[in-house]
């Protein structure tokens, strides 16, 4: 759809649920799908042109591959690994080149990493985590692997998303009593909170120039996509009625 949340298209037409597209720099889409190339149950990651044609396969291996997120140059692609663990899946960040090879696990824990965004420097990734049952916000240097916690609270911290300039993160908590959106400082750990009495389900994305958020929340019972300046003002809700929409 269009930036002003006009003239929406369908994309794709498979069974199962397509979800979390992203542009590559290249100009192609990334997604994952269950549509089946590697096997029934199988959720994996594939390519296709901008306006839907030609969709490929791009990472195919046994598990739940999905959230695709690209480097700043493009060059690598972020993911998060599910496999069977008891009566749910276990989380781990993986990488691989724009082409699908040179996969590689960033994080190895006996709890789940989820919903990875990249520093605009390409150094680190940001992602959450649940060390003590409580989902937290964390950041993995590429280049050791080490990871640290970026922030602590009460509640449960989620989808983290990297400002353009690097010095903020966005994210979802519920440290207000709902799930609202916040900005972490994080050279002073101070928090803004963006939205009050919206139920937002969703990793948030920025505007080029930093000034504005788009997520999605409930309304009215169905998921719906939003546009909000920084400081909380300008609250404009961008579709009607798509149910499911993230």
């Amino acid at each position: 759809m269009r930036a002003d949340g006009t003239a929406p298209r369908r994309l794709t037409v498979s069974p199962g649920r397509d979800a979390h597209p992203i542009f590559l720099p290249s100009g192609r889409i990334v997604f994952q799908s269950p549509r089946g190339f590697d096997g029934p149950g199988e959720v994996e990651l594939y390519t296709m042109d901008a306006n839907g044609d030609r969709v490929r396969p791009l990472v195919t291996a046994p598990g739940f591959d999905g959230v695709p997120v690209p480097s700043p140059n493009g060059s690598q692609l972020a993911f998060q690994r599910g496999v069977s663990r008891g009566n749910g899946l276990h989380w781990e960040l993986w990488l691989v080149d724009s082409l699908g090879r040179n996969a590689r696990q960033l994080t190895r824990n006996n709890w789940s990493s989820q919903v990875a965004t990249w520093s605009p420097d390409g150094r680190h990734l940001a992602f959450f985590a649940n060390p003590d049952g409580r989902d937290q916000l964390f950041r993995i240097e590429l280049a050791t692997s080490a990871v640290t916690a970026l922030h602590r609270s009460s509640g449960e911290d989620r989808a983290p998303s990297w400002s353009p300039d690097g010095r903020e993160i966005a994210f979802t908590t519920t440290r207000f009593g709902g799930n609202d959106l916040v900005i972490l400082d994080l050279a002073t750990g101070e928090l803004q909170r963006v939205t009050a009495g919206l139920e937002v389900m969703a990793q948030p994305g920025w505007s080029r120039d930093g000034q504005t958020l788009l997520f999605s929340a409930v309304h009215q019972g169905v998921h719906e996509v939003f546009r909000v300046h920084r400081n909380g003002s300008g609250l404009t809700r961008l579709t009607t009625g798509f149910e499911g929409t993230r």
